[in-house]
């Protein structure tokens, strides 16, 4: 599920000299269509927000002189969105250099990884730069993932879901020869096609498996972050029928991770009588999201009150 949002929001915090702060929301702005992410970057002398629409646009806010600009539209070549719960279109954004990296899926339903070269004297991506980086057919509509990110290591970190459906009916998550369900992490070219594979990749030159592969067994790893003081990586993984849950990957720690879908959603068993925690990551947490124990949770006994799925969010 993506959360359909009308605003983006600045969390500021303003702390006092007691124990106690006050957090307030503050919208800076306003008029956008479905904003599904945001970095902040630096371009020159000005100080952006680069906001992915579902649509297809990237827009650019400049939060010094409150005026916000297209800065990418690949509407032409990204799904459009047919209805309100349409999991499809632009996902995921991220900046580096002078390129800018998207993770959308295009008009055959395919996600697809790409760059485009930033024209910083225009303010702008040049559409007509655009190479491909990956790209991995999706048998459904919905778990696309599409989070981009690159680690403390440099490398790029792409989340994809298990293709879609319900309960991983093509058991993609589980499987290493299939790039779905999966963290993958690789070293892309600046500026031209393809990739490299890091040799420190748990399947790296393993002739039976994605060498891509960073981590398996994710449902839809819509977002993730790291920890920039220790360099884990916390994945939230949204969950099925019963459980969402948020994993921990340590830098420290290289073995290959199972974090255990389609077989276990949560720490329970999934649809099956006959599972072992052995070589399963287990999740650093768990919630429910059935709407009875949400209300417990939050104390509200209120019939608008429904399970939550996992969005993810920043390591602060």
């Amino acid at each position: 599920m993506i959360p359909i949002i009308k605003k983006i929001a600045f969390l500021l915090i303003i702390t006092s000299t007691s124990i106690s702060s006050e957090y307030i929301l503050k919208p800076i702005t306003k008029g956008l269509n479905k904003p599904l992410a945001v970095i902040n970057r630096q371009i020159g002398q000005s100080n952006l927000l680069f906001i992915a629409e579902q649509g297809g646009k990237v827009i650019a806010y400049d939060l010094e002189l409150d005026e916000k600009f297209v800065f990418l539209d690949i509407s032409d070549r990204s799904f459009i969105p047919r209805f309100p719960a349409d999991e499809r279109g632009l996902l995921g954004i991220e900046l580096r250099k002078d390129l800018i990296y998207v993770n959308y899926i295009n008009k055959e339903g395919s996600t697809v990884v790409s760059s485009f070269k930033i024209d910083s004297t225009k303010m702008k991506a040049n559409l007509r730069t655009e190479q491909v980086i990956l790209s991995v057919s999706q048998p459904y509509s919905n778990h696309n993932g599409g989070h981009l990110l690159f680690g403390p290591d440099n490398y790029l970190y792409i989340g994809l879901g298990d293709g879609g459906s319900a309960g991983d009916p093509m058991l993609n998550a589980q499987d290493l020869t299939s790039m779905l369900g999966k963290m993958l992490r690789i070293d892309p070219i600046d500026s031209a096609p393809g990739y490299f594979i890091p040799d420190s990749n748990p399947f790296a030159n393993n002739s039976k498996y994605r060498n891509e592969i960073w981590a398996y067994g994710l449902r839809n790893p819509w977002r993730y972050s790291f920890d920039k003081l220790t360099g884990d990586l916390y994945i939230a993984d949204v969950g099925q029928s019963n459980w969402e849950e948020v994993n921990i990957i340590s830098q420290d720690d290289k073995a290959p991770h199972n974090l255990g879908w389609n077989i276990f959603e949560g720490n329970e068993c999934y649809e099956s009588n006959e599972c072992t925690s052995e070589n399963h990551h287990i999740p650093e947490f768990v919630y429910s999201n059935n709407a009875n124990y949400i209300k417990t949770i939050i104390g509200i006994n209120d019939d608008k009150v429904n399970g939550c799925s996992i969005t993810g969010g920043i390591v602060y």
